[in-house]
């Protein structure tokens, strides 16, 4: 990720794993506090905030359970790719 100015200069650079753990920070990017996705990075504990709930990149997981939860008549809830594959296959034994 990196920042500009209006004459496209660099303000601060910054390189991340694929789930967001810091691999190379410029000099000029330490008092930077936006990290992964544009969400503020603490620090301290290593974790960045991202709305509801904190995200560990060094793990690669939420630090907590999804506040909204699975709502099944709202298309963007989690895992309906999922839950549409279970129940297609309910009672039917898959054979390998």
């Amino acid at each position: 990720m990196v920042a500009t100015d209006e004459a496209g200069d660099v303000l601060w650079k910054e390189q991340y794993s694929p789930y967001g753990d810091k691999i190379e920070r410029a000099l000029a990017s330490n008092s930077n506090r936006i990290g992964y996705h544009g969400h503020s990075h603490d620090d301290h504990s290593g974790l960045s905030y991202m709305g509801a709930r904190y995200y560990d990149p060094v793990l690669g997981r939420f630090m907590g359970v999804d506040p909204v939860g699975f709502v099944e008549t709202n298309l963007h809830s989690a895992n309906r790719y999922a839950r549409q594959f279970c129940l297609h296959y309910v009672g039917r034994p898959i054979k390998l």
